[in-house]
């Protein structure tokens, strides 16, 4: 399940994470492709995988509408300097 995860996110060329880490940073690292997704799994397999806290935002649909959506890094979208107060470009 993990490979085709990799698979997509290289298929729709994903940006860098929260991490910072870029695909070509992790293609071209020491242990790899292979070895990045043998370390997430394996810290899946044993429980030991900690996800990092999200912040929540409401986006404004409408008059009484809105959306909720959550940001691991608390940077909204479009954020330049991950200051969520400073939206910068949309995208």
């Amino acid at each position: 399940m993990l490979e085709a995860a990799w698979e997509r996110v290289r298929r729709n060329q994903g940006a860098a994470g929260v991490d910072g880490i870029t695909i070509q940073q992790m293609v071209e690292s020491d242990q790899g492709v292979a070895g990045f997704l043998e370390g997430i799994q394996e810290s899946l397999r044993t429980k030991t995988y900690q996800p990092q806290a999200v912040q929540r935002v409401y986006i404004p649909k409408g008059e009484w509408k809105a959306e909720t959506v959550g940001h691991p890094d608390g940077a909204r979208p479009g954020s330049t300097d991950g200051n969520p107060t400073n939206p910068g470009a949309e995208f």
